[in-house]
């Protein structure tokens, strides 16, 4: 059976025409984002802490240090299966079982990096800055003579306050240069869907039931990437970040290796070789898999880019 999200075969040809058809017939999306979410106004959320990263000026938001639930349960896959006819169990293997993980405080970006960020990574020399890149990054960014992401040129992808297209690498390099780092699988989880005030874990970054007016996924009918931060407030997690459901799938740092997580067993050193953990969906995916606990699956090509659909934001420890 064919994964159904990332088409890597002929039909995807299909599938680029009906896309850009649907750009050619789409007016460009203008004036303030997106406020309601269904019938229900959404105000943002004044508890949210922030603070500037020093190293761009990026706006992060903490995550207390705790527990919480990874993963989820046999019963919570059930009922995604049920819900999305012609999907198997092994499309949701990568999220089970789950399983406590603690983890410190720390910080996360608010916003997904976006192009106008990126210029300014590209501006000040980081793809000639060998410090920020892993040997593997270098070598490959060496024998693809890249000096700019792969969609740098191409609209409507490359538009300033859109999220950047990357490769895993090169999300490394950029958070590296930033004074920052890719989060953790574990530390993506938890600032997408875990509510620590309730102690309660979320399917969707803004609960239990899925709202296509609160994130960019295949039901939105957006058919392309949204400004960064466009559904905020509405479809925002409980630490306060935005986007963290559709747009673009996120980087993290972690390999894709089987649950439970643990950061001491290989699957952190970036110097490894593997597949990464991608998480949260994206603008051409089901909500199914903008699902908080949702990891998509390892497949060929690793950091290969098949559709401008990648991204990333970045992370920082408390101390």
């Amino acid at each position: 059976m064919m994964h159904p999200v990332r088409e890597h075969h002929p039909l995807a040809l299909v599938t680029w025409c009906l896309i850009l058809a649907g750009l050619l017939c789409q007016c460009a999306a203008t004036g303030d984002p997106v406020q309601q979410a269904g019938n229900q106004q959404v105000q943002p959320d004044a508890a949210v802490a922030t603070k500037l990263r020093s190293g761009d000026g990026a706006e992060m938001v903490y995550v207390p240090a705790g527990e919480f639930p990874m993963g989820s349960t046999e019963s919570d896959v059930a009922l995604a299966m049920e819900s999305n006819a012609g999907w198997t169990d092994d499309w949701f293997a990568g999220e089970v079982p789950q399983h406590s993980v603690h983890l410190d405080a720390y910080w996360i970006d608010r916003h997904l990096v976006t192009n106008e960020q990126f210029a300014r990574f590209i501006k000040a020399g980081g793809y000639e800055q060998r410090a920020v890149w892993t040997q593997q990054g270098w070598d490959w960014k060496t024998a693809q003579q890249r000096v700019q992401p792969q969609y740098w040129e191409s609209p409507p992808w490359n538009e300033p306050n859109r999220p950047v297209i990357v490769g895993w690498f090169e999300a490394v390099a950029y958070c590296r240069w930033a004074g920052a780092r890719l989060p953790s699988d574990a530390e993506w989880e938890r600032a997408a869907g875990w509510d620590a005030e309730k102690q309660e874990k979320r399917v969707y970054p803004w609960g239990n039931e899925w709202d296509p007016g609160r994130a960019n996924t295949r039901e939105s009918g957006r058919q392309q990437t949204t400004p960064a931060g466009e559904y905020c407030p509405q479809g925002q997690s409980p630490v306060g970040a935005c986007d963290m459901a559709g747009n673009v799938w996120e980087w993290c740092s972690s390999l894709h290796m089987p649950y439970p997580y643990d950061p001491a067993d290989g699957r952190e050193d970036l110097e490894a070789t593997g597949t990464r953990v991608l998480r949260g969906g994206s603008w051409l995916n089901a909500s199914v898999e903008a699902r908080t606990t949702y990891r998509l699956p390892p497949f060929p090509g690793d950091f290969i880019l098949f559709d401008p659909t990648d991204g990333f934001r970045c992370a920082l420890s408390e101390r």
